[in-house]
């Protein structure tokens, strides 16, 4: 008997035990159901609490390792932040013109709904800096027919000035009543995927979409796209134009909902290696692999999220790259507000004029020819690549170039040495074993004499001054042909 009671009081303990047991953990439960009902309005609270630590967080990390200078990071950002807001009486105008157009397309029985595009869509379009793209998608029953012709006879039929800009699908600008931008407007088909597009275009209103549905889960992220645009304006690295070829609205918008704010991707981008792989909706374990094997060999690959077979940034060059990369780094060494000037051509010139010695410099002025920016801009950079591959072949030495694309007149600067070239060049044939090649180096040279076991040539240069080489590459038919005019002055450099 005594030995039942005591196994019975030896149980008890066990018994308390898990009944403790279950306590600790209706308590645990408890508190995770409290937790999971937090107010909306608390939980933002804690995002801007949290927003603003990491933030702080970030700038001193940076400071002692890149020696910062003591201002207030995030005033700085802010005050541009608020310099960027478009007003919001611009959108009530362009809303009014897409309701005209919707009228008109009705009117003219047009089964095409106009809708705000691009970065007016999305409220990402800086202050006084933007054009207004408006989408015009057609119905699926238009699908191989010519929607830019359908959409030509409606703008006719408009009190507006109609400009037409060729493309892979033309579309047309309308400039403002006040001049103070141009509309865009853009004939698209109606799609839900890419698999559906007959154009890149088509792809543009999905990109709308996907930002409008992360914009309602990242705090402040139309303002955060607003200064980064305007930082790489400064930095003159934005615009996916061929004859830019930098970081597209649609590629800003992607890293700033990888990086959450402006300054946490300025720091993530100052320490990007040579090649930087962004996948956001993880589509893929090995990108490189599942991508355009043509569109990876640039510096950035970004899986597009609404084509995953896409580079969003295949346009972005190496030099683009870089110079943003730098232009980050300058940025966390000294931050102030010229780093969201928009850039002054002339000033930029000053600057490199002035560091500039024993040095000829010339300005080349071009009217360039109606069209496409896209297409015009390439044609004034092909001038400018030309110049300084002829400049090479004939042996001028290039100090520096630059240049500036504007619908009106763009502008090219050299800066040579000044040295004086010689009379003549020695050019250096085939080795003399070569018979025939030898034979054909004479014909070709009228001068030639053998030293060694080597055939040279001694030939009166064409130019010896950079001055000369202008005048006369300027009227080459290569660079006739992409220009409507072309001229250029000397600068003197003032002491």
């Amino acid at each position: 008997m005594n030995t039942k009671k005591t196994q019975k009081k030896e149980k008890k303990p066990k018994n308390e035990k898990t009944k403790i047991k279950k306590k600790i953990t209706q308590k645990k439960a408890t508190q995770k159901i409290a937790k999971s009902k937090t107010t909306k309005k608390s939980r933002v609270a804690k995002i801007s609490t949290s927003k603003k630590i990491q933030t702080a967080k970030i700038q001193n990390k940076i400071a002692p390792q890149l020696k910062i200078q003591k201002v207030n990071v995030a005033a700085l950002i802010d005050e541009q932040k608020q310099l960027t807001k478009p007003e919001p009486s611009i959108l009530i105008k362009i809303n009014s013109f897409v309701d005209k157009l919707n009228k008109e397309l009705k009117k003219n029985k047009v089964n095409a709904t106009a809708t705000l595009g691009g970065s007016v869509a999305k409220g990402t379009f800086i202050k006084n800096n933007f054009d207004a793209d408006i989408f015009v998608k057609f119905d699926q029953s238009y699908k191989g027919k010519n929607i830019s012709d359908a959409l030509e006879q409606v703008l006719l039929g408009m009190d507006n000035k109609v400009s037409k800009v060729h493309g892979s699908r033309d579309y047309f600008q309308i400039k403002d009543e006040q001049n103070k931008f141009t509309y865009e407007l853009v004939p698209v088909l109606k799609v839900s995927n890419y698999k559906e597009a007959e154009n890149v275009a088509d792809m543009s209103p999905l990109h709308v979409d996907y930002f409008v549905k992360k914009s309602k889960t990242i705090m402040n992220l139309r303002d955060e796209v607003r200064i980064t645009k305007l930082f790489m304006k400064s930095a003159r690295v934005y615009g996916a134009e061929s004859y830019i070829k930098g970081f597209s609205g649609h590629v800003v918008d992607l890293l700033i909902i990888k990086y959450g704010t402006f300054l946490e991707l300025v720091t993530a981008a100052a320490k990007w290696k040579d090649e930087v792989i962004i996948d956001l909706e993880k589509y893929h374990i090995n990108p490189k692999m599942a991508l355009n094997s043509s569109k990876i060999y640039g510096p950035l690959i970004i899986v597009d999220p609404v084509q995953k077979t896409r580079n969003a940034a295949a346009a972005i060059t190496t030099e683009c790259f870089d110079k943003f990369k730098q232009r980050c780094k300058d940025f966390i060494i000294h931050p102030n507000s010229t780093f969201f000037e928009l850039p002054n051509f002339q000033k930029i010139i000053d600057d490199k004029i002035k560091t500039t010695n024993n040095a000829e410099i010339f300005m080349i002025n071009i009217s360039p020819l109606e069209g496409k920016r896209d297409v015009i801009g390439s044609k004034v950079l092909k001038i400018k690549e030309h110049i300084e591959e002829q400049a090479k072949e004939y042996e001028f030495s290039l100090i520096w170039s630059d240049w500036e694309f504007n619908e009106k007149m763009c502008k090219i600067c050299l800066a040579f040495n000044d040295a004086k070239l010689p009379d003549t060049k020695i050019i250096k044939g085939p080795p003399l074993s070569m018979e025939d090649a030898t034979d054909k180096f004479r014909r070709a040279h009228r001068n030639t004499y053998n030293d060694k076991e080597t055939i040279y040539a001694k030939e009166t240069r064409r130019f010896l001054l950079a001055k000369s080489f202008l005048t006369a590459t300027i009227e080459d038919e290569y660079v006739k042909d992409k220009c409507h005019e072309i001229s250029f002055v000397e600068i003197e450099k003032s002491n």
